[in-house]
């Protein structure tokens, strides 16, 4: 095994794997490591088993019980040592510095010893540790968001990759082959390289989606559906619930080969390496049914579902010429065995290697890098903690500092403000923030700040557009070194997006709603929960509000990750009660959209416990109502019929007919699936006299069509199609596609209980154009099944 073999193995590791391999390496028993860790004692002898044999560390008869750890320990010894125990940073740093050999063979090109004789290293090693520290604490689930960029990075100074690419190629050419992951460190070339994949391969179709701004799920699959197959924004409007859309995307990567890369997936998935949202839904009917296509994915995590499945390319960086070439490119002076073991040294990193650069400028030699202090840093690792001495990780957060410190403090200043933005930015967002005057910067000044650390590799330009952004790694490094913004520059943000926001009335696409969903943001980082509530939820008219906009249009993770953020900071005052149970109950609601019926019941009992302790009878109504339609789909109907019936009381009580109606009609629903149809459709009776009154005398196409069923199971065919026509025309005058496909579907066999067999056909066809248009692929398959049965 040689270093990349070693590092390539190293930097895969799962996260609980490297936790247990670091305390085997401090000498740590297993007993102490179960106990520490929370698990049994055999399975970290099975991490243990594991972790040797990703090493090659195999015994080489399958009964033999002889420890390959030893090995591990010399395997380690010679490539890593730094890790081997905590004693080392006792040792003097002359000694340290004899055996380390942490990022590579350590070339001569930083061995300077006056270099080494004028570093100052504690205040130098406690900031960098303080930085590191917030960097981590920076690692959370970001809000879901509307973000997805579908423009792949452009190959600029496009170096080597050729044994990469080789086997990428290979693999996707394998018909056998459906998934294709690229795993490695930030920046080291994964966006880069499968850049250079999607741009030299050709499939029938192809789609980028960058979702390193936590892309919503149904962000994602409408953008791919209409780059994939080519859907309309109006097919899109019936396309709304998860199931649909994994469905309809699912169907589309099988008719067709297509492409389709999913760029920064670690994003998508919380400490734990579980997806955030549906993503997990989507590639597990992936993993079990995908097929045609192909999915290439970036990341630096594994994801715990794909785990095991596909094909991963551990990627390391560049080789050392290509390395050197890259450097070259950037006009860095310096003879190519030079440029080359400072290539080795960095591991061949591209992302570092171009702030080197920057750092340097052109025409600098490359012996001026022994002045940023790599070296200085390397000896200094064993002194940081454990947790900590991830080196290239150091390394690039020591390079950057290099670079903050090397700007004017007006830069400095610039730079941590720009921080601001969640997403990218355009000229009139970075001219908010340039100052804190309260007049925005000119467009002369803005501009040659933002070509400064555009120069210097601290933002980079957003691909496709005229707007910037910053790498993620560097984008951690900036938040962290930044700590609380500046409540003046937060509310000239606020004001800037209010000035910006649309009238929701006009908004159709959830890009529409970014800045408010910004403002949102911003006030939550004031603290700021009341304003923050009020920014998405309009008591007043909650028509037109951002919750309603979102929920009409099927964003139920961009409305549960809203509240869980809202809700997971906000210490609210007695004065906030009420917001802070609304809020509860609409993060119930998105997590029943998402059908997550566990979780929303367990919301939906929080809100009815605060609308209970403060009288609250219209929220506490709701509640129950909504706990027993979970549970309906629960197919609890002993609990379903419990809360549902309290909920019916307790509307009554107050007169909330809305309520009222809607517990009528899902009791009507718990009897009809218990098989009692005559009660089913006297509540179903019940609920449409009450919805015929708040919908201004036109009746209910719901409540018809759930009449009609009923009545078809009695065998009462003749009234039951009389009642399916009924809500057949009403649902067509509203455009409640859904509701028209199940009337069509329910009258096609009471239509065949009558012997009807041309009418059947009629119902059963446009049913399934309806189904089919909505990409419900099961219940399309389900008409085709008992047309084909009828003839």
């Amino acid at each position: 095994m040689n270093q990349q073999h070693f590092n390539a193995v190293f930097n895969c590791l799962t996260e609980r794997r490297r936790e247990v391999l670091l305390k085997l390496l401090a000498n740590e028993k297993d007993e102490a490591i179960a106990n520490s860790l929370y698990i049994k004692q055999s399975t970290v002898r099975k991490h243990r088993e594991e972790i040797c044999k990703l090493f090659g560390l195999n015994n080489e008869f399958p009964d033999e019980r002889r420890s390959k750890f030893p090995e591990l320990i010399a395997l380690f010894a010679k490539y890593k040592p730094e890790l081997l125990n905590q004693n080392t940073s006792e040792l003097p740093q002359t000694e340290n510095f004899s055996e380390d050999k942490t990022i590579s063979e350590n070339p001569d090109f930083v061995g300077r010893e006056d270099a080494i004789a004028n570093f100052t290293p504690e205040n130098d090693l406690a900031e960098l540790l303080r930085i590191l520290q917030r960097m981590q604490q920076h690692e959370q689930k970001p809000i879901s968001s509307a973000n997805l960029i579908s423009i792949p990075p452009t190959l600029e100074n496009w170096q080597g990759r050729n044994a990469e690419v080789k086997e990428l190629q290979t693999w996707l050419v394998d018909t056998k082959v459906k998934t294709i992951g690229i795993q490695g460190l930030s920046g080291v070339g994964k966006s880069w390289l499968a850049s250079y994949m999607f741009e030299s391969t050709d499939f029938e179709a192809k789609f980028w989606a960058d979702v390193r701004q936590g892309t919503d799920f149904t962000v994602f699959a409408q953008n791919a559906l209409m780059k994939l197959a080519g859907t309309s924004p109006e097919q899109l409007t019936v396309l709304r619930e998860p199931e649909q859309l994994i469905f309809a995307l699912l169907d589309t990567l099988k008719k067709r080969p297509c492409l389709l890369v999913i760029d920064n997936l670690e994003t998508l998935l919380d400490q734990d390496r579980h997806f955030i949202g549906i993503y997990k839904d989507f590639f597990i009917r992936w993993i079990e049914n995908g097929a045609g296509s192909k999915l290439l994915l970036t990341t630096q995590t594994q994801p715990e579902v794909i785990e095991g499945n596909g094909y991963w390319l551990p990627l390391q960086g560049l080789e050392a010429i290509d390395g050197a070439q890259l450097l070259q490119e950037l006009e860095i002076v310096g003879s190519v065995e030079e440029l080359e073991n400072f290539s080795k040294y960095l591991n061949g990193h591209p992302k570092m290697l171009r702030l080197v650069a920057s750092k340097l400028k052109a025409g600098t030699h490359i012996q001026e890098a022994e002045k940023l202090g790599f070296r200085q840093i390397e000896l200094l690792l064993n002194k940081l903690p454990m947790s900590y001495r991830d080196t290239e990780r150091v390394f690039f957060a020591w390079i950057l500092q290099q670079h903050f410190d090397s700007l004017t403090s007006e830069l400095q200043s610039f730079l941590l403000n720009l921080s601001l933005y969640r997403t990218s930015f355009d000229q009139d967002a970075a001219a908010i923030v340039l100052t804190e005057n309260e007049e925005p910067a000119s467009a002369w000044e803005t501009i040659q700040s933002l070509d400064e650390l555009k120069t210097r590799s601290l933002i980079d330009i957003a691909q496709g557009y005229q707007r910037y952004e910053f790498h993620p790694f560097v984008f951690q490094y900036i938040k962290a070194k930044v700590g609380n913004q500046s409540e003046k520059l937060r509310r000239k943000v606020i004001d800037y997006y209010k000035l910006i926001t649309p009238d929701i009335s006009n908004c159709e696409t959830l890009e529409d709603v970014k800045a408010s969903l910004e403002i949102f943001y911003q006030y939550c980082e004031l603290q700021e929960y009341t304003q923050a509530f009020y920014t998405i939820f309009n008591s007043d008219d909650y028509d037109n509000s951002i919750d309603n906009f979102l929920s009409l249009r099927g964003y139920n993770a961009v409305r549960a990750s809203l509240y869980e953020n809202l809700l997971d900071q906000w210490q609210h005052s007695q004065s906030e009660t009420w917001e802070f149970m609304v809020a509860i109950t609409c993060l119930g609601d998105a997590c029943y959209w998402m059908g997550q019926f566990s979780l929303a019941i367990a919301h939906h009992q929080q809100s009815l416990k605060i609308a209970q302790n403060i009288g609250d009878f219209e929220n506490e109504a709701g509640s129950l109502v909504n706990i027993g339609l979970a549970y309906i789909d629960l197919k609890d109907y002993e609990q379903a019929f419990e809360y549902t019936r309290e909920g019916v009381i307790l509307a009554a009580k107050i007169g909330h007919n809305e309520f009222k109606a809607h517990a009528l009609n899902n009791l009507g629903i718990i009897y009809f699936e218990k098989g009692v149809y005559e009660q089913a459709i006297k509540y179903y009776e019940a609920s449409r006299a009450i919805k015929k009154v708040f919908y201004v005398y036109q009746d209910d196409s719901g409540s018809l069509i759930n009449l009609g069923d009923a009545y078809r199971s009695l065998g009462e065919n003749k009234k039951a199609i009389k009642y399916l026509k009924q809500g057949i025309k009403i649902a067509q005058q509203l455009g409640h596609h859904r509701f028209e496909a199940n009337g069509w579907f329910n009258l096609g066999f009471a239509l065949k209980e009558l012997g009807r067999t041309s009418e059947v056909k009629n119902a059963w066809t446009k049913a399934r154009e309806l189904f089919q248009a909505m990409e419900l692929n099961l219940n399309v398959q389900r008409i085709d099944d008992e047309i084909h049965d009828l003839s």
